[in-house]
């Protein structure tokens, strides 16, 4: 079977993941992944979702979609959590929280390695829509 592509939406994209928050809604765990080199690393986006730590739990309890073009600052650094730099190191990504108006439901999450994030105000708006579609399709699943 052909794998599927990255969508043309995320020019330069490394690896686009989704990801859902499990039924006890404690863990965020990525479900479906594509990427550029064909192995699809999805299984290991995976966090415990507390009120407090990290970049990703802070965007998901405040419902703020994150575009980090430059990782390697000090202060994206020191946000972000251990397992994230193990696997995920990459010079810029986006995280876009999946959330009914009560709580969170998943993550639409993309990575390019060695590029600096430069999408335009149209992809930006079209990777959000798929967002608003996931999450109405996930809440619908429920």
């Amino acid at each position: 079977a052909a794998q599927p592509t990255l969508p043309v939406i995320t020019p330069g994209c490394d690896q686009l993941v989704v990801a859902q928050v499990d039924a006890p809604g404690k863990i965020l765990r990525g479900r479906f992944g594509v990427s550029r080199t064909g192995s699809s690393l999805h299984a290991r986006f995976q966090f415990e979702i507390t009120p407090t730590g990290h970049l990703f739990n802070a965007s998901l309890a405040r419902n703020v979609d994150l575009l980090i073009r430059d990782s390697t600052t000090e202060k994206v650094q020191q946000n972000l959590p251990d397992w994230f730099k193990k696997h995920w190191g990459c010079s810029s990504f986006l995280f876009f929280p999946i959330r009914t108006n009560t709580r969170a439901l998943g993550a639409v999450f993309a990575r390019w390695e060695h590029t600096q994030l430069s999408l335009s105000e149209s992809a930006v708006q079209h990777l959000q829509e798929l967002r608003n579609l996931l999450a109405i399709a996930i809440n619908e699943r429920r």
